[in-house]
């Protein structure tokens, strides 16, 4: 429903885009819809079920007529942008559920690991605390090997020479030159 909506509703996209994360989605498949969503509207395309599918397809999913059908199916039952806000908070609550289970699982492997009781607590305590004040498990990566993924990409870009970095020229020589 709340997927389907942005494929009507041009407004509902920047909703979600502030309130939900592509991992608060249960299914893959609706990560993989949300994430390409997210994407599109990063790049200002607009997001209409044939440039979905297109972009989800060059992503090498949603190859089967199933898929297509799926999104169709998507839309048709989209709500309106007024309850867009009751349909997010649901998702955001399972995925808070399921957050909360796993923190449970982990309690539980390190109790009968026999650790010790104020780590388990601790843990136990961190885990709800951020789950009850909305913080996500992020995931962190390290500023060395990001830095050097940089430093690679940049070093790419100035051997280029098939064009594919080539700056494009705005039609203001100062600036074109510069550049």
């Amino acid at each position: 429903i709340v997927l389907g909506s942005n494929l009507f509703y041009l407004e509902s996209i920047s909703l979600l885009a502030e309130t939900l994360h592509v991992e608060q989605f249960y299914a893959k498949r609706h990560q993989l819809i949300f994430e390409t969503m997210l994407e599109m509207y990063d790049t200002g395309d607009p997001i209409e079920g044939v440039l979905l599918l297109s972009k989800l397809r060059e992503q090498g999913e949603f190859t089967s007529d199933e898929d297509s059908q799926y999104l169709l199916l998507l839309a048709e039952n989209a709500s309106s942008v007024k309850s867009i806000d009751y349909y997010t908070k649901i998702i955001a609550d399972a995925a808070n559920l399921r957050r909360v289970i796993e923190a449970c699982k982990d309690i539980t492997e390190l109790s009968f690991a026999n650790t010790d009781l104020p780590t388990v607590l601790g843990l136990a305590e961190q885990r709800f605390y951020d789950i009850s004040n909305g913080k996500q498990n992020v995931q962190l990566h390290r500023l060395g090997a990001v830095a050097k993924e940089e430093i690679n990409r940049l070093t790419e870009m100035e051997k280029d020479e098939t064009g594919k970095f080539a700056p494009i020229k705005v039609g203001i020589s100062d600036f074109d030159n510069f550049l």
